[in-house]
């Protein structure tokens, strides 16, 4: 299934209510109905499933964190958490910040708080949440 509104979402760019509207529509109503994508999705929102299904474009995801990867000046273990992070973006289709901010599974070994002092763990924050907002409606 090519659509626009799925590679959005495959490459990390805004849904706009219509785009937003007409996957509820294929994924709700033409595949399936709610209570099937509920049992299917296991919780997760609309786009975070379909990013899941469809995996998303790594190249857009490295492109998202390319400002803060130029601008920090990261040793070895954090350049390869930050990879760790967009590898599990790129799968998931998102990044669950309560386990990233307290240290848990897969974000455990080495700890991201222990790894990033508070500014890069801000600009980490922003991206991420920047990520995952964009498996949702624009406003």
């Amino acid at each position: 299934m090519k659509d626009e509104a799925i590679n959005k979402l495959c490459t990390n760019q805004p849904l706009s209510k219509d785009d937003f509207e007409s996957l509820n529509h294929i994924f709700k109503e033409k595949l399936g109905n709610e209570k099937m994508f509920e049992q299917l999705s296991e919780g997760k929102s609309l786009g975070v499933f379909i990013r899941r299904a469809t995996k998303m474009d790594k190249d857009s995801i490295n492109d998202y964190f390319a400002e803060f990867i130029n601008d920090a000046n990261m040793n070895g273990m954090q350049i390869e958490f930050v990879q760790r992070l967009i590898d599990i973006i790129v799968e998931q289709g998102e990044i669950n910040l309560e386990a990233l901010m307290k240290g848990r599974a897969p974000f455990d070994r080495p700890k991201f708080f222990m790894l990033f002092g508070k500014d890069a763990q801000n600009k980490i924050f922003s991206v991420v949440r920047g990520i995952n907002a964009n498996a949702g409606e624009s406003a």
